[in-house]
């Protein structure tokens, strides 16, 4: 298969697939070895980019705007909530206010 022959549309249906491979192996990895990204810290960020990459596969597609810009939403939606996740303090040992 020449690449030069695939069209666009399916060109981010194959980086769609191998994206949710990715997905599929690294939380794969992650409960058998306890390992690598846990699902939590892999999950928003990895949706973020799909639905990115489903308004492009979408708008390429000649899909509604509005189809488009729900999945833009919600790409936005979840980046936003990674980052806030992300930001939050962590409770460290030893460093917590101890009842009285």
């Amino acid at each position: 298969m020449d690449i030069g022959t695939l069209s666009a549309t399916t060109m981010v249906d194959i980086v769609i697939a191998l994206t949710a491979v990715e997905a599929l192996i690294l939380w794969v990895y992650h409960r058998r070895t306890g390992r690598g990204i846990p699902g939590r810290d892999l999950s928003m960020m990895l949706l973020s980019g799909m639905l990115l990459m489903l308004a492009l596969r979408m708008s390429m597609a000649g899909c509604r705007w509005e189809i488009t810009a729900g999945l833009l939403a919600g790409g936005g939606v979840c980046h936003g909530l990674d980052l806030w996740r992300r930001w939050q303090p962590r409770a460290r040992a030893g460093n917590g206010i101890r009842p009285s």
